[in-house]
């Protein structure tokens, strides 16, 4: 199952390259793969509406701080690469004290084999790897309260541009989340995302 999933993703990965390249996609982040280098060509339009054709298995947290644990957890089994939850956790939160960001989550799917692909963009270079049957692990802050507001990761893996929503697992499974409230709570994380897939 894991070598249909890398030959799946194998098709789509220079797509999304390509896509995530032109919709202004940053590879500054010190732990990336290096630079894309990638010739300019006309993309695609995607479809009105995708989901990731296998299903990206949930993974509650325990705590809001194992939320980032959770969704790496997801995305790597989407991949069939089993691990646990208490793993990655372990591995990844040395200080109880310490924030999980999104550059912590690559280096410990990088150290096992997988491809990081670490982004700041558009929706529209989301969507691009939606439907190319690549889930993306995003950040996001709540910007109701801008102080306090709680962050949290999210694995986005659908969306339908007729409803202007996107699909996601994080504290709940399944959500239904409207694109301008992501939008606004993505732009307080300054549009980052995390795309891993098989090497």
């Amino acid at each position: 199952m894991y070598r249909t999933i890398q030959t799946m993703v194998a098709k789509g990965l220079v797509f999304v390259l390509l896509s995530v390249s032109l919709c202004g996609c940053v590879h500054v982040w010190p732990f990336s793969d290096g630079e894309l280098k990638v010739e300019e060509e006309s993309v695609s339009a995607i479809p009105k509406k995708a989901k990731c054709s296998k299903e990206v298995p949930y993974v509650k947290a325990d705590s809001e701080d194992m939320m980032g644990p959770a969704a790496l957890a997801m995305v790597l089994r989407y991949y069939g690469y089993e691990v646990s939850l208490e793993d990655i956790a372990k591995e990844i939160k040395q200080d109880e004290n310490e924030k999980i960001m999104l550059s912590d989550l690559a280096r410990y799917a990088k150290k096992r084999g997988f491809k990081t692909i670490p982004c700041c963009g558009t929706i529209m270079a989301i969507k691009d790897s939606i439907a190319n049957d690549i889930p993306v692990i995003v950040m996001v802050k709540d910007t109701l309260l801008p102080v306090f507001g709680k962050e949290r990761f999210l694995v986005i893996y659908g969306y339908d541009d007729e409803k202007e929503a996107l699909y996601a697992h994080g504290e709940k499974p399944s959500m239904k989340i409207s694109e301008s409230s992501f939008l606004r709570e993505w732009k307080a994380k300054n549009f980052l995302f995390l795309i891993i897939t098989p090497e």
